[in-house]
């Protein structure tokens, strides 16, 4: 029988790790990735020029919010200190993807692409009772 290689064993890893499933890593539980909740309130957020729309989110504690990322340029992703990448866009399209943090606390949000969160693109995602 035939062993599976490691590319195999690695890709298989990252395709199953983002689809949208329970999360705690860092100190950060909570949900992200994948379809948000039919009831979720929306947030729009635009990524262009090495910025976003908002500088600020407030969601609240256990609050499922499907966050609406649209790009109006290249490339660009979502990703929060603690809980990872949430959502990723190519240029000129839109993506919703859902997140749920269930810890009070600020947290940071950034672009993870080089050179993207060093230009500054980035702001605080502030969870509230």
């Amino acid at each position: 029988m035939k062993k599976p290689s490691l590319i195999a064993v690695i890709f298989a890893s990252l395709v199953v790790g983002g689809c949208g499933t329970s999360v705690e890593t860092g100190s950060i539980p909570g949900k992200a990735g994948g379809k948000s909740q039919a009831n979720a309130r929306s947030v729009a957020l635009t990524a262009k020029n090495f910025e976003y729309s908002l500088s600020r989110i407030k969601i609240k504690v256990g609050e499922e919010i499907a966050l609406k990322l649209k790009s109006d340029d290249n490339a660009h992703d979502f990703a929060v200190d603690g809980l990872g990448k949430i959502a990723t866009v190519s240029g000129d399209s839109t993506v919703t993807r859902r997140l749920r943090v269930d810890k009070l606390g600020r947290y940071t949000f950034f672009c993870t692409l080089p050179g993207h969160r060093d230009g500054g693109m980035e702001g605080i995602l502030v969870v509230k009772r």
